[in-house]
């Protein structure tokens, strides 16, 4: 291969010996350059070829001919504009000539009409500039005054109307509050009745107490008669009263307790607070149970709260169920 360099545009290229003394175009520039027999030397420098002019292609007289026929349309429209010109109309004769109108000139000290509009025009336009100016700052004043009341108005209705909105915010919040108190009350009343009864009363007559919730102090609970009986599906309690009576399920023949599974499981694992302090406070509602279809109904203490206090009279501890 022989190395050779386009001495128009710079491109390097090589080329097969085969092409020895032969020219070649350039890819580039398309200047057509000779191949030298044998490869010069890196140090010196390349021969100048020499360079061809660029031969243009040749393009058809298209726009030659439509220049020509242009001129040749102005040169025709020019003269017939020249000529016409110059061509005079025949005179007429009969037709008299105008005369001009001589307009003598006033003295500076006599104004005319059109100076006298002249001179009043500027103070009125100033006038009615003025008037105009006025009417617009009156009119711009009024609708900011306009504006003014209007915003004060929406604020007033504003205040007036979150004024309205925290009363009644503050009312509802009342009445809530005062339900909620009552219901407390309600629930503190029916969860403690100041209804005391001794175990020997209701026993004695148990139709003057059904329904009603009451409680037995001074009374003591028997774990080891705690058991659980199908028909009424919950537990019985042994309880003796302060005068030593004892009511338990056996003979279930009388008034007996009865209490639920979890109350149960909850003071079974006090036993012991109930040896230490062994005075119980028991909250009953009481109700006649069935034990048989046309038995004999029998007076129920169903027990929903438990309180044991030490000897002062104050309470240790408190079982309840929760209200249904």
């Amino acid at each position: 291969m022989i190395a050779i360099t386009c001495p128009r545009c710079g491109l390097s290229r090589e080329v097969p010996e085969t092409y020895q003394g032969k020219p070649v175009k350039c890819p580039r520039c398309a200047f057509i350059c000779g191949v030298p027999s044998s490869q010069p030397s890196k140090s010196l420098p390349l021969p100048k070829l020499e360079q061809k002019p660029k031969v243009l292609p040749r393009r058809r007289p298209i726009g030659l001919a439509i220049g020509i026929a242009v001129a040749f349309v102005g040169i025709a429209t020019a003269s017939y504009f020249v000529f016409l010109v110059d061509e005079k109309p025949p005179e007429k004769p009969d037709e008299p000539k105008p005369v001009a109108k001589v307009v003598s000139k006033k003295s500076n000290d006599e104004p005319t009409a059109f100076d006298t509009r002249s001179q009043e025009d500027p103070a009125k336009k100033k006038e009615e500039d003025l008037k105009k100016k006025e009417a617009d700052r009156l009119a711009k004043e009024a609708a900011e005054r306009a504006r003014k009341e209007e915003e004060r108005r929406a604020l007033e209705e504003k205040k007036e109307r979150e004024r309205h909105e925290q009363l009644a915010r503050e009312e509802k919040e009342r009445k809530e509050k005062l339900a909620k108190e009552e219901a407390a009350r309600l629930l503190f009343e029916k969860r403690n009745p100041k209804l005391a009864a001794s175990l020997e009363e209701v026993d004695t007559a148990p139709d003057k107490f059904n329904g009603k919730r009451l409680y037995f102090d001074d009374v003591r609970l028997k774990f080891s008669a705690i058991d659980k009986v199908k028909d009424i599906n919950r537990y019985t309690l042994g309880v003796t009263s302060s005068r030593g009576k004892y009511f338990s399920r056996v003979p279930l023949g009388s008034l007996f307790f009865s209490a639920s599974d979890q109350m149960v499981r909850d003071i079974q694992k006090e036993e012991a607070l109930f040896e230490q302090f062994p005075k119980v406070r028991l909250y009953c509602e009481m109700q006649m149970f069935e034990r048989k279809t046309g038995s004999r109904p029998l007076p129920e203490g169903r027990i929903f709260k438990i309180e044991i206090y030490n000897r002062v009279g104050n309470v240790v501890r408190t079982w309840e169920e929760p209200e249904e």
